[in-house]
This record gives structure tokens, sequence and C-alpha cells, in this order.
């Protein structure tokens, strides 16, 4: 069975990125998947962006391009994103519904080591 990348996951990821430094901490967590608000509840997600700022400063740009690919059931969603302070990448993953599964702030090098495998 061949499985197709989700329909403008890239555009969905985009836009989940934009609610962060709006502080839409209700709209990220209502993207989410049931097991992802489990592990990553609403009220966490300030603490989460803190740290972020704290390490890169805050949010300037999303790029344009996104790189995305199919793993297993997934649809996973690299998208550059340039800080005041430095570069990092943002993945999401989104289930087969368009929720999302994972959400991760990745070092472009980590990013990179992590699509080779």
């Amino acid at each position: 069975m061949t499985v197709t990348p989700l329909t403008g996951a890239d555009d969905k990821a985009r836009t989940l990125f934009e609610l962060w430094p709006a502080h839409d901490w209700a709209g990220i967590f209502a993207t989410f998947a049931p097991r992802m608000a489990a592990a990553f509840p609403e009220a966490e997600i300030p603490n989460a962006w803190a740290q972020i700022i704290a390490q890169v400063g805050e949010l300037e740009t999303i790029a344009d391009d996104a790189y995305v690919r199919v793993h297993d059931i997934h649809t996973v969603v690299d998208v550059p994103l340039e800080f005041e302070a430095g570069e990092m990448v943002g993945r999401v993953t989104f289930d087969e519904s368009g929720h999302v599964a994972g959400l991760f702030f990745l070092n472009p090098d980590a990013a990179s080591e992590s699509e080779s495998q």
C-alpha cells in the first residue's frame, strides 16, 4: 500500500508555527491528536516556547519552503525557522486525520541527520 502525504501538510505546518509567537496556546493545542494532547498538556505549551526563546530569541521568519515526506502512515514536515539568534527546524508529524502527532523544534544539523536515517 502506497501512502501519499497529507494534502496541504506544508501549509498546515507553517500555520501551526505562526501560532507560537502569537501565543495562541489553545489554537496550538486544538491541532493535537489525542495521544499528543495527553503527552503535551496545553498548560505546558507556554513553558516550551519560553525555553525556545531563551535559546534563540524571538521567531522572525517562517520559510516558505518545507520538506514533506511520508513515514509509515504519518506525514512529516520540516519547516526552516529563523530566530533572532539562529536557525531551527520546526518538525511536525501529522496523523492520517491531519492532527499533530509529533512536534519538535530542532537544530538544523540534528534535523538533517534524522532525515538521512
